[in-house]
């Protein structure tokens, strides 16, 4: 059985017919959707999240970092469809006056929320 996934249009999703798709589609300028064999794979499409294809660099570093600041940073996106609630959190120690645990504003996505981090952590 075919999938079909929205990631850009009238609403984002997973259909299980061509017209299902085609009504969030057609019409909508810079639609994004694709045909898949397997609802997951359906799925990761149109949440954004399909497997990366690329290589990585793993880069270290010291717990005893005497050249700057340690933070710790994370964003993260719960829930389906429009249901989806996001947060993210900045910590820098304890008790430290910049540390953040907020709700996202805007659409909820996790990569949102994760991008979010990086900006609020940069206030320094």
């Amino acid at each position: 059985m075919p999938y079909y996934a929205v990631k850009t249009g009238r609403s984002r999703g997973v259909f299980s017919t061509w017209s299902e798709c085609e009504q969030m589609v057609k019409g909508f300028s810079g639609a994004k959707y694709k045909k898949f064999s397997t609802y997951d794979d359906a799925r990761r499409f149109s949440e954004g999240t399909e497997d990366a294809t690329g290589t990585c660099e793993l880069n270290t570093y010291s717990e005893n970092a005497s050249d700057g600041s340690i933070v710790y940073t994370d964003g993260a996106c719960i829930g389906p469809g429009d249901n989806r609630q996001a947060g993210y959190g900045v910590y820098w120690g304890p008790g430290h006056r910049l540390n953040v645990s907020e709700r996202l504003s805007g659409e909820q996505t996790n990569n949102r929320a994760e991008i979010e981090t990086d900006s609020v952590s940069r206030v320094c």
